[in-house]
């Protein structure tokens, strides 16, 4: 199961139906109401939420379930993967992540909360077309509330780390124009529009998907017509200009 298959089955859509009960064997986390919860995937952390309350069952549900957490639903948040480095930044005592639950020291709570804005704003800037298309799960059609792609993740940072930061088409990269704390923070284009592709496919991270610049992602998506620019058409605007 995929990072984005947990986001939207579960927290997106078992959890929203449940109205944020989440069920916990044995002990549960102690917390106070209002706590940010970061919740982990794969050793990273995907979806965040804040806590309401807790319920201790007297006798176990399902025969398993000793308790439950109730997470506001209206804070509920998925964005891009976060890794360990990325808080241990922010907090020097986090240096892995594991099955047990770890607690951050709530004054890093803005840093935190700003570092999970700035992966939504990359999700979300990455993922929503130009042109009003369909959802689409790399490849596979399907109707939504709202319109927009799901992008692989692995695919895309697998293409990230081909070919880097820099924009395929004007070399544009933020670490070097803006600082540090800016690197990795990159677009990634399909070269063949998803909308084009009628049934599951696999993407290659190496021949279907390149880094650009927010710009030049828009640019790429403002052809008139069904198809997006190509790169090298772009690049020939650039060289004319």
């Amino acid at each position: 199961m995929s990072i984005e298959d947990v986001q939207e089955d579960f927290f997106l859509g078992e959890l929203k139906k449940r109205n944020g009960i989440f069920y916990f064997r044995r002990v549960g986390m102690y917390a106070p109401e209002g706590s940010l919860v970061l919740f982990q995937f794969d050793n990273l952390i995907i979806a965040s939420a804040n806590l309401h309350s807790i319920e201790k069952f007297d006798t176990p549900e399902k025969e398993q379930y000793y308790g439950a957490y109730q997470f506001d639903i209206k804070t509920l948040e998925v964005f891009q993967p976060i890794t360990v480095a990325e808080i241990n930044k922010i907090d020097g005592n986090i240096t892995r992540f594991s099955q047990s639950k770890q607690e951050i020291n709530s004054s890093f709570i803005s840093e935190i909360e700003e570092l999970i804005k700035r992966k939504q704003m990359a999700l979300l800037a990455d993922e929503l077309p130009v042109q009003e298309s369909p959802k689409l799960k790399e490849g596979a059609k399907k109707q939504v509330l709202v319109n927009s792609y799901e992008r692989n993740y692995k695919a895309r940072q697998q293409c990230i780390d081909y070919y880097g930061c820099h924009c395929s088409v004007c070399d544009f990269e933020f670490a070097k124009f803006y600082g540090d704390e800016f690197e990795g923070k990159i677009h990634v284009h399909h070269l063949k529009a998803l909308s084009e592709i009628n049934e599951e496919y696999e993407v290659d991270p190496i021949n279907d998907l390149r880094p650009v610049c927010p710009n030049c992602h828009l640019a790429l998506h403002s052809k008139v017509g069904d198809k997006p620019y190509t790169i090298e058409e772009l690049k020939e605007k650039i060289y004319r200009n």
